[in-house]
């Protein structure tokens, strides 16, 4: 148990970090630019996803 948990908090630290290299891209690109919002889109999934493990987490392994 106490692996899955650590693996756990590593599948969100790795989503976090996703996210953060994500974000940057799309401040480094003009607003006009089409593929910025792909990115967009891909930073709110990953954002949900962050929030979904989260919360998996605190009900799976926080007692």
């Amino acid at each position: 148990m106490e692996l899955e948990a650590k693996e756990h908090r590593l599948v969100i630290r790795g989503l976090k970090k996703l996210l953060e290299e994500t974000v940057d891209k799309m401040n480094e690109m003009h607003e006009d630019d089409g593929e910025r919002v792909f990115l967009s889109n891909d930073a709110m999934l990953i954002d949900t996803m962050i929030i979904g493990f989260e919360e998996e987490y605190k009900t799976k392994y926080e007692k």
